[in-house]
């Protein structure tokens, strides 16, 4: 994997095994399930730190692996984006400091073919969290006027993940591939010496 950042230098990286981003095969072979326990890392916007992040890590279980695509409403600038989307649903809270994090297979204890499997197994990354599923709206009327203004949403406890197999797909798109090779070449023009005359 290939990616640019403008504070390369100040910056650790670790990859994730490309096998390990879960397909769909996976999560059936494999039993990923409603239930099975989740980890993924988050910052709190309130102490991300002045050096370095710190990220604290929180847990949660997968709430639903739906079939059909999910209604997804989100920011993008200025306008609302409002799309129907294949997406893990996961009974845990995404706040501000969530969204893009990784999702992973907690590696303790899962039921497994109907039993209770205590031996350690593959830590899959299962998805990239979006945000929370909002409950329904509130509404308050506004004494000043005669028509309800919406003022907040409420986090109904559920957070959208978007599906490991989704970034497969992408990481292995003609689309993808084309722009990864462009990037590299860029980059092995900036590190090779020039040839000299």
């Amino acid at each position: 994997m290939l990616f640019r950042t403008p504070v390369w230098k100040t910056i650790k990286l670790k990859s994730i095994p490309y096998d390990l981003i879960a397909t769909e095969k996976i999560f059936e072979e494999d039993q990923i399930q409603p239930a099975d326990r989740i980890l993924f890392p988050s910052l709190l916007l309130n102490f991300i730190g002045t050096g370095k992040n710190y990220p604290v890590v929180r847990n949660g279980a997968i709430a639903l692996i739906p079939d059909e695509k999910v209604p997804v409403k989100f920011k993008l600038g200025d306008r609302e984006i409002s799309t129907e989307q294949r997406v893990l649903l996961v009974n845990a809270t995404s706040m501000p400091g969530a969204s893009g994090s990784p999702v992973f297979l907690d590696p303790g204890p899962r039921i497994k073919q109907n039993a209770y499997d205590l031996a350690g197994h593959k830590i899959y990354l299962l998805g990239v969290m979006h945000g929370f599923y909002p409950a329904q709206p509130r509404e308050l009327l506004n004494i000043e006027t005669t028509g309800t203004k919406q003022m907040f949403s409420e986090n109904s406890g559920i957070a959208i993940v978007f599906p490991s197999w989704r970034i497969r797909e992408i990481m292995e798109s003609d689309a993808f591939q084309k722009r990864i090779k462009v990037l590299e070449d860029e980059i092995r023009k900036t590190v090779s010496p020039s040839p000299s005359p």
